[in-house]
């Protein structure tokens, strides 16, 4: 299967790095359990890669909102660098490679009460009610990266990492159906 030409992860204003407003099912994202208690929410979810090639997806798990459903989202997703910040090295991401046609499990643990992700460095924390949320994963196939991404050891990290600025340029997102987390 092919997965649907590029989708916008981008801002739909100058505010926000990333909102889910586009998905395709290159990926397929399901809820496997998800359990919270006063001061934690913990899902396990596995993806499916279904692009029919190799593909790389990002480590940081966010809340964000969910443009497309006029609600909020979990994500595991690159998010866009802040511009108005001059980093001494460009931010990075791990990234785990999905080989096609393989499934993963992952978890996500995110701390109650739920904060919005900062679409800016010096952006105040924004609590928000979120009585139910799906999935979203950022994914890259493997033959839209510049050769030589991702690498192991990137500005002294460990690990395989990738850029987050060419992370969200290039990523692809795929989003679970929406569970109860309350």
């Amino acid at each position: 299967m092919t997965p649907t030409p590029f989708v916008s992860s981008s801002a739909s204003d100058e505010s926000e790095r990333f909102v889910v407003d586009e998905v395709d099912d290159g990926l397929k994202v399901e809820w496997v359990s998800a359990t919270a208690t006063d001061d934690e929410f913990t899902g396990t979810f596995r993806i499916t890669n279904l692009t029919g090639e190799d593909v790389w997806t990002p480590s940081g798990s966010y809340v964000v909102q969910d443009k497309e459903r006029g609600s909020y989202a979990f994500a595991r997703v690159f998010l866009a660098p802040d511009p108005d910040v001059s980093y001494y090295v460009p931010p990075t991401s791990s990234v785990f490679l999905l080989e096609a046609g393989e499934s993963s499990e992952r978890r996500i643990t995110l701390s109650l009460p739920f904060m919005l992700t900062a679409q800016r460095i010096d952006a105040a924390p924004t609590v928000v009610d979120v009585q139910s949320a799906r999935m979203c994963v950022g994914y890259i196939p493997a033959s839209e990266l510049p050769e030589g991404r991702p690498a192991e050891g990137l500005y002294n990290s460990t690990g395989m990492r990738m850029e987050d600025d060419l992370g969200a340029s290039l990523q692809h997102v795929s989003c679970s159906e929406s569970i109860d987390v309350e």
